[in-house]
Protein backbone atom coordinates (compact mmCIF):
# COMPACT_ATOMS: atom_id res chain seq x y z
CA UNK A 1 0.00 0.00 0.00
CA UNK A 2 1.45 2.93 -0.94
CA UNK A 3 0.98 6.35 1.31
CA UNK A 4 1.15 9.68 0.04
CA UNK A 5 5.03 11.24 1.19
CA UNK A 6 4.17 14.30 3.81
CA UNK A 7 6.78 16.73 4.62
CA UNK A 8 9.16 16.46 7.50
CA UNK A 9 7.54 17.82 10.77
CA UNK A 10 9.70 20.70 11.89
CA UNK A 11 8.48 21.58 15.33
CA UNK A 12 10.57 25.00 14.81
CA UNK A 13 8.52 25.82 12.12
CA UNK A 14 6.18 28.58 13.03
CA UNK A 15 3.37 27.38 11.04
CA UNK A 16 3.34 23.98 12.34
CA UNK A 17 3.75 25.28 16.46
CA UNK A 18 1.95 28.33 16.24
CA UNK A 19 2.41 30.58 19.38
CA UNK A 20 0.26 29.83 21.77
CA UNK A 21 -0.49 33.33 23.40
CA UNK A 22 -0.83 36.71 20.62
CA UNK A 23 0.94 39.84 21.15
CA UNK A 24 -2.94 41.72 21.27
CA UNK A 25 -3.80 39.67 24.32
CA UNK A 26 -0.78 40.03 26.64
CA UNK A 27 -1.53 40.67 30.18
CA UNK A 28 -1.09 44.35 31.31
CA UNK A 29 -0.01 45.73 34.62
CA UNK A 30 -3.95 45.66 36.14
CA UNK A 31 -3.26 41.61 35.58
CA UNK A 32 -6.14 42.04 32.16
CA UNK A 33 -5.47 41.25 29.18
CA UNK A 34 -5.77 43.79 26.78
CA UNK A 35 -8.14 43.11 24.65
CA UNK A 36 -10.83 44.21 27.29
CA UNK A 37 -12.47 46.80 27.87
CA UNK A 38 -10.04 49.57 28.72
CA UNK A 39 -11.63 51.28 31.89
CA UNK A 40 -14.03 54.26 32.46
CA UNK A 41 -11.37 56.25 33.05
CA UNK A 42 -9.56 55.62 29.99
CA UNK A 43 -12.72 55.84 28.04
CA UNK A 44 -14.24 59.20 30.05
CA UNK A 45 -10.06 60.70 28.91
CA UNK A 46 -10.82 59.73 25.36
CA UNK A 47 -14.70 61.25 24.88
CA UNK A 48 -13.57 64.25 26.88
CA UNK A 49 -10.69 65.11 24.81
CA UNK A 50 -12.66 64.09 21.44
CA UNK A 51 -15.66 65.88 21.91
CA UNK A 52 -13.54 69.01 23.36
CA UNK A 53 -15.59 69.11 26.84
CA UNK A 54 -14.79 68.79 30.90
CA UNK A 55 -13.98 65.36 32.38
CA UNK A 56 -17.39 65.61 34.39
CA UNK A 57 -19.28 66.16 31.08
CA UNK A 58 -17.50 63.09 29.61
CA UNK A 59 -18.40 61.25 32.52
CA UNK A 60 -22.13 61.85 32.21
CA UNK A 61 -21.85 60.75 28.14
CA UNK A 62 -20.08 57.95 28.90
CA UNK A 63 -23.07 57.16 31.83
CA UNK A 64 -25.31 57.43 29.32
CA UNK A 65 -24.42 55.21 27.02
CA UNK A 66 -23.78 52.94 29.90
CA UNK A 67 -27.53 52.96 30.79
CA UNK A 68 -28.86 52.36 27.54
CA UNK A 69 -26.60 49.81 26.48
CA UNK A 70 -27.94 46.80 24.73
CA UNK A 71 -28.58 43.52 26.80
CA UNK A 72 -25.54 41.99 24.77
CA UNK A 73 -23.36 44.95 25.30
CA UNK A 74 -24.26 44.33 28.83
CA UNK A 75 -23.30 40.01 28.53
CA UNK A 76 -20.20 41.44 27.48
CA UNK A 77 -19.39 43.68 29.62
CA UNK A 78 -21.15 42.90 32.90
CA UNK A 79 -19.75 46.09 34.85
CA UNK A 80 -21.80 47.91 32.23
CA UNK A 81 -25.07 46.84 35.07
CA UNK A 82 -23.18 48.43 37.70
CA UNK A 83 -23.96 52.31 36.36
CA UNK A 84 -27.28 52.76 38.78
CA UNK A 85 -30.08 55.16 37.02
CA UNK A 86 -29.81 58.65 37.32
CA UNK A 87 -31.15 60.30 40.80
CA UNK A 88 -32.27 63.41 41.28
Amino acid sequence: MNFPEFPPFDTCDPAYNPPLTSAAAAPTAEGMSSKSHPGFAKVQQSIARREGVSPKAAGAILASASRNASPAAKRANPNLRKVASRGR
